[in-house]
C-alpha cells in the first residue's frame, strides 16, 4: 500500500472524527518523521510491511478518539515542538491568542513573568524563548505536568524557565515581583464537562478542564492573589471561555480599579481578559 493510498484508507476509518483526512495526513506525518508537504511529495513510495502495521494501530487508536496528540507525542505551539500526552491538558489554537495578546503588552525586554497553571509548559517555554534575558517562572500542583513541562523546557533548551509546584501563588511571598502574569487555569463549568468530546472529556486531565460550578472558582482565586505580585505597570492575561469575559473584566476593575481590554480567538469569539496594573 503506497503512503496516499494508506491515507485515504484511514480518513475513511475516521469518518467519525471532526477532521478525518486531516488526522490521516498527520498520523502519516508522524509515522514517517516528515512534514504534510513532505509527506504529499511521497505520496507514491510504498509503505513497509512494519511501518503499515504501525500506521493502522495509530489509526485504530484515534478512531478510539484517543487525542491526536497523545499518539503522536508531540503538538506544535507558536511554532516550536512540543511533547504532549495525557499528563497535561493539551494546548489548543485559542491559547496561542492568548500568548500573542501577553506579548504585545509586555516591555521590550522584563525581568520577571509568570505562568500560572502552567500544564505542560508551553506558554511559559515559549516566553522564555521569546525573552532570553527575562526569568519565566512557571507554576503548577500537579506533578505529572510539571515533569512534563520540565522535559519540554529542557528539550527546547529554554534555560530561563523555572518550576515551581504551587498551588497557585501559594509559594510566593506578597511581593511585587513580576512584570507580567499569564493564566490558562481550568474555566470549564462542571456540568459542561460530561457533554465535551471524548478527546477533551477523557483525553485531558480533569483538573486541568473542571473550573467549579460556573468555571470561574480558580480565576476568582487568582485575581485575590495576583495583584499584589505585579509591579505597578504589569500586565494580567487570562484565557477564558464562552461568556466568561465581561464577568471577569468586571471584577477585576470592581476589586482592583484596573481597566480591561477584552480579545476575541480566531473564531471571533471572545477569548482573553487583558488588564494592567495601575
Amino acid at each position: 500500500m503506497t503512503v496516499l493510498e494508506a491515507v485515504r484508507w484511514a480518513a475513511r476509518a475516521l469518518s467519525a472524527c471532526d477532521s478525518p483526512r486531516t488526522d490521516a495526513e498527520l498520523l502519516m506525518c508522524s509515522l514517517l518523521g516528515l512534514t504534510r508537504s513532505g509527506m504529499l511529495l511521497r505520496g507514491r513510495a510504498r509503505l513497509s510491511p512494519p511501518q503499515l502495521k504501525r500506521y493502522r494501530k495509530m489509526v485504530a487508536a484515534r478512531r478510539e478518539r484517543i487525542p491526536l496528540q497523545h499518539i503522536t507525542a508531540g503538538v506544535e505551539f507558536m511554532a516550536h515542538e512540543f511533547a504532549a500526552g495525557p499528563e497535561a491538558m493539551v494546548p489548543r489554537p485559542e491559547t496561542e491568542t492568548l500568548y500573542q495578546m501577553f506579548v504585545s503588552l509586555l516591555p521590550p525586554s522584563p525581568g520577571a513573568l509568570l505562568d500560572l497553571g502552567t500544564g505542560s509548559g508551553v506558554l511559559g517555554v515559549s516566553l522564555a524563548l521569546r525573552f532570553p534575558r527575562a526569568l519565566v517562572v512557571g507554576v503548577e500542583l500537579s506533578r505529572e505536568a510539571t515533569a512534563l513541562a520540565r522535559s519540554n523546557a529542557r528539550s527546547l533548551d529554554a534555560s530561563g524557565f523555572r518550576l515551581v509546584v504551587s498551588d497557585l501563588t501559594g509559594g510566593f511571598s506578597r511581593r511585587p515581583l513580576f512584570d507580567g502574569i499569564v493564566a490558562n487555569l481550568p474555566y470549564i463549568p462542571s456540568g459542561v464537562i460530561p457533554g465535551l468530546q471524548p478527546e477533551v472529556r477523557d483525553g485531558d486531565p480533569p483538573e486541568a478542564l473542571d473550573g467549579g460550578p460556573d468555571g470561574l472558582d480558580l480565576v476568582r482565586r487568582a485575581l485575590d492573589e495576583v495583584p499584589d505580585l505585579l509591579r505597578s505597570g504589569g500586565v494580567l492575561a487570562l484565557e477564558l471561555g464562552e461568556g466568561q469575559c465581561d464577568r471577569v473584566s468586571d471584577l477585576i476593575r470592581s476589586t482592583t480599579g484596573w481597566e480591561t481590554g477584552t480579545h476575541p480567538d480566531l473564531s471571533g469569539r471572545p477569548r482573553v481578559v487583558t488588564s494592567r496594573k495601575a
